[in-house]
């Protein structure tokens, strides 16, 4: 750190800025509010086509970068000149994602210039079939596992990631730091007031929210079967699939939902929209292949929804709380665990509920988790060579 800084100077960057990325969109978001309170933020990322009005409304400092070739790499250009050039006024870099281009700039411009460097996979790691592609089998030998060995420090969003971290190879420290949401979320009231007139074709039904990226890996392929298979004995409940579509899934989700009823797709949702859901529906869920530390899931928790979740989620805290229950990744687990809380009492549900909310108020807000970050930058600083 600077001899005369007061304030850490902390870079964030990230590949993925926009709103329908999901996850670590959001987190770096959130970091950027609670984060600016603590220390001198600033935010780096790559932005496609058509992204950049809503990414510079969100971030209106933000150093922005156009997508170039590779696509897949998330390319972008002039990153790697711009960090570098400002390299000198940066304290602490935090790269979010692991395969990507921009972290991989990331790593170049902290060896070059000494700095303390930070990596949050947001789960990257924690599943073989994440690593199995000829061209990420190519990376990991040929760049990943040399980077590795120059990060200061690896944050792991839940116990399951570190584990994978380590077996992977990761030497460095491994912080578990995991995501957060606004408290706001805590205080919302439940009602259907604001839901029904969002979404008028909803009065008079109970509903079954599914909030996240339209693509298979969050398990969309199960839970329609699922649904399927329950609606004959929850004809009252409607199936609510809201998030952005993903490499087109949405067209092949729709069909399938046709066939199936009582499905409602809602597209993206933000604002009061996204509350409207979070504060009228009755059930969540999140059947997922992979998550690094559900951002949905711990949004539904603090707005007091009883949710039912896949253990690849990594978040048996919520059922060991009595505000969910955990299944296996399997249709038939899945409908089980449905059909036990759709089949509950309205009094069962907002118990379980309460106990959601009373867990996340305990250990989730970001403003916890931003001191936890602090802690671990101000560490890395005090003990990095280069400073």
């Amino acid at each position: 750190m600077g001899l005369h800084q007061n304030r850490l100077r902390v870079s964030l960057v990230c590949s993925i800025l926009h709103p329908r990325y999901g996850g670590p969109a959001s987190v770096v978001d959130a970091l950027e509010r609670y984060l600016s309170t603590r220390a001198d933020i600033s935010i780096w990322g790559r932005v496609g086509k058509g992204e950049e009005e809503e990414v510079r409304t969100r971030y209106p400092h933000s150093r922005l970068f156009p997508a170039r070739f590779p696509d897949r790499w998330f390319g972008c250009g002039g990153l790697h000149r711009r960090l570098l050039g400002e390299a000198s006024g940066i304290d602490v870099l935090h790269a979010h994602m692991l395969w990507d281009y921009p972290t991989y700039v990331t790593w170049r411009v902290a060896k070059k210039r000494h700095i303390p460097f930070v990596v949050t996979p947001h789960g990257m790691l924690n599943d073989p079939w994440r690593r199995r592609g000829l061209h990420k089998r190519l990376y990991k030998h040929l760049i990943l596992r040399r980077m590795c060995r120059d990060v200061s420090c690896m944050q792991a969003l839940n116990e399951r990631e570190r584990d994978a971290l380590k077996e992977f190879g990761v030497k460095c420290p491994i912080e578990v730091i995991p995501n957060g949401v606004d408290p706001v979320l805590l205080t919302m009231t439940r009602s259907r007031k604001h839901l029904e007139r969002e979404f008028p074709e909803l009065k008079g039904k109970r509903c079954l929210l599914f909030l996240g990226r339209l693509w298979k890996e969050k398990g969309l392929d199960l839970l329609l079967p699922a649904w399927a298979a329950l609606r004959e004995y929850h004809r009252d409940w409607t199936l609510i699939l809201a998030g952005p579509d993903y490499r087109g899934y949405a067209a092949e989700l729709e069909q399938h939902a046709k066939k199936v009823g009582s499905v409602l797709m809602v597209g993206m949702v933000a604002g009061s929209r996204k509350n409207a859901l979070l504060a009228g529906a009755d059930v969540f869920t999140l059947p997922s292949r992979s998550e690094g530390f559900s951002m949905a899931l711990l949004e539904a928790l603090a707005s007091g929804l009883p949710a039912v979740y896949s253990r690849e989620c990594n978040f048996p805290d919520a059922a060991q709380a009595g505000a969910g229950i955990e299944t296996d990744h399997q249709v038939g687990a899945l409908t089980e665990g449905l059909d036990r809380v759709l089949s509950m009492d309205d009094a069962k549900r907002i118990e379980m509920g309460y106990a959601g909310r009373k867990l996340v108020a305990g250990n989730y807000t970001w403003d916890v988790i931003a001191d936890s970050l602090m802690n671990m930058y101000q560490r890395i600083s005090n003990h990095h060579p280069g400073i």
